[in-house]
């Protein structure tokens, strides 16, 4: 048996990026103040992403995930990413504007750093996402969970992120623009062929007109 733990929810997630992978090549951070960044994150973090180095080499799978406290990061933590990055150049991502702003206050970090973020959480799951069309491994499938609740979302995520796909935020903004039509099989570039959908949730959750929105732009089964 081992433990991963720490005086705290930022030193767990050091000591598992610390001895959980041994050879880390890729460092994804979010705020650990709230869930939804740090949802979105866990699939792309298993997925490589979508950014590349200086090098032009694709970002690596199974990345390591680091907690802030919102828009600013424990010691220890941030040491841990000086080093990291100074080894691994362009190798750490940002998920969320509160992980972002954090990293830009421990240089150098801030000049080599790259960030996924939307005004909100629903515009950062959909930026996580469209980063993962383009990734090392293009999913086939997406998750959707509510961006209000914890619970469903966060087991969700954990499947999720087992089959590479990226977890949606659904809000009633995202759907009156269409924005997530771009993103899907109905897309004329073809660029996301996605077969499956998987709603984590009841109704009270995803209620039915957007679950019926998301099969219709997805032509999901």
């Amino acid at each position: 048996m081992v433990r991963f733990q720490g005086p705290d929810r930022f030193h767990t997630a050091l000591a598992i990026a610390e001895q959980g992978f041994p050879n880390l090549q890729q460092l994804y951070v979010a705020t650990g103040m709230d869930y939804p960044d740090a949802l979105v994150a866990g699939p792309l973090a298993v997925s490589g992403g979508a950014y590349v180095g200086a090098s032009g080499t694709p970002a690596a799978p199974h990345g390591a995930l680091l907690l802030t406290d919102d828009y600013s990061i424990d010691p220890d933590v941030a040491a841990f990413i000086r080093s990291f990055e100074a080894a691994h150049s362009h190798a750490t991502v940002a998920v969320g504007g509160h992980a972002t702003e954090a990293l830009k206050k421990i240089g150098p970090v801030y000049t080599t750093f790259t960030y996924i973020a939307g005004n909100d959480r629903y515009g950062t799951a959909q930026a996580v996402a469209e980063s993962m069309a383009f990734g090392v491994h293009l999913p086939t499938a997406i998750g959707i969970a509510t961006g209000t609740a914890w619970p469903d979302a966060l087991t969700g995520g954990a499947y999720s992120a087992a089959i590479s796909a990226p977890m949606f935020l659904p809000s009633p903004a995202l759907m009156a623009n269409k924005s997530w039509d771009s993103l899907t099989a109905n897309d004329s570039s073809g660029n996301w062929p996605i077969a499956n959908v998987y709603v984590f949730g009841g109704t009270n959750a995803i209620d039915a007109a957007t679950f019926a929105y998301v099969k219709r732009v997805t032509n999901s089964h």
